[in-house]
């Protein structure tokens, strides 16, 4: 089972203006069924009987509620845009379209094949989807599965019109960089798997201190001759100014590699290496010192584009430590056909 999982999550922003679907409609059925589950500090997900979970679970209940959803808002299927459903796998997802009679271009894609099943998020991933390529007027249903389901119709907005520029399912895939074997992956999973325990734990003091500079990615710009600098400065490295700055943002700044160096003795596990530390020029001023990911080591190069990643940077003393690095721009490796 583990093999059709993959990682992902979605944030979505509700309001009561400018927004760019309404929800007119919604429906939950409560199902407390044993039939998948993963139990905490696990590494597997474990299920019941293939037949007694899909026909008393997934194939009997969701198509329930849906059904319920329609009659309730006298609704049928042909009025439904686009369908957005949960699904275990590419053939219960089929087979679940037939079961709700939507045909197969009013389902929204699912993604098995380029992101797998994400579990909880999956839904809200693939109505990402559904609105990046919806129109004003659209109507958009919504089915999720866990425990029973809930179903949610949503009717697009004129609003959707002006949502640019968003990373979205097609770019965030777009920017995937692929392992490149068996081995990579089950090296990488039996890391993770590790003791988060076996090095120290940050330090607390330094994180209240520098919070600014560490989750935000702050710099500062010196008031008198315009200096950009990061990490922040009390004296201006330019004119030397004391204590004239105001803050600036590096996060959504793109730069170019000034250098690089290339660190195969690294502390960090043995398909990771080599690691890279690299210089970073970025646009508008400031240059700054990061470690780079999602990149091939040998195809680095001084002046190559890059922009700025929030990252897990380790874990120590049972806590998760979170920091910056640059990394090639998304979507410059593959699925650039998708941007």
């Amino acid at each position: 089972m583990d093999s059709g999982f993959g990682d992902g999550a979605a944030a979505i922003i509700i309001g009561d203006k400018d927004v760019i679907a309404e929800i007119e409609g919604s429906y939950t059925l409560s199902n407390e069924l044993l039939d998948v589950w993963r139990a905490g500090g696990t590494r597997y997900v474990r299920s019941w009987e293939d037949r007694f979970v899909f026909e008393e679970g997934y194939l009997k209940i969701l198509p329930q509620a849906v059904k319920s959803f329609m009659e309730k808002s006298n609704l049928a299927a042909k009025d439904i845009t686009k369908a957005v459903f949960y699904g275990p796998d590419l053939r219960r997802h089929r087979q679940m379209a037939d079961l709700l009679g939507f045909k197969p271009e009013q389902v929204q894609e699912p993604f098995y094949d380029k992101l797998g099943n994400t579990g909880t998020s999956f839904v809200l991933l693939m109505l990402v989807a559904a609105l990046e390529d919806a129109k004003p007027g659209d109507k958009i249903l919504v089915a999720s599965y866990g425990d029973g389901a809930d179903v949610l119709l949503f009717k697009v907005t004129d609003k959707i019109k002006n949502i640019t520029g968003k990373w979205g399912i097609k770019r965030s895939l777009g920017s995937k960089m692929l392992m490149r074997n068996m081995g990579e992956y089950q090296a990488y999973r039996d890391f993770a798997a590790s003791d988060p325990e076996r090095f120290g734990g940050a330090s607390a003091s330094v994180i209240a201190r520098e919070r600014d500079a560490i989750y935000a990615l702050h710099g500062v710009k010196c008031l008198t001759c315009g200096t950009v600098q990061y990490p922040p400065q009390r004296v201006c490295t330019q004119c030397h100014t004391k204590d004239n700055f105001e803050p600036y943002s590096f996060a959504d700044k793109k730069g170019k590699v000034f250098t690089f160096t290339l660190k195969h003795g690294a502390d960090i596990p043995p398909f990771a290496r080599p690691g890279v530390d690299t210089m970073v020029d970025f646009d508008g001023g400031g240059r700054a010192l990061f470690g780079m990911t999602d990149m091939i080591a040998d195809k680095v190069q001084v002046g190559m584009d890059v922009e700025m990643s929030f990252r897990t940077f380790g874990s120590g003393g049972g806590i998760r430590n979170y920091y910056w690095r640059c990394m090639p721009p998304r979507g410059s490796w593959l699925g650039k056909e998708t941007e």
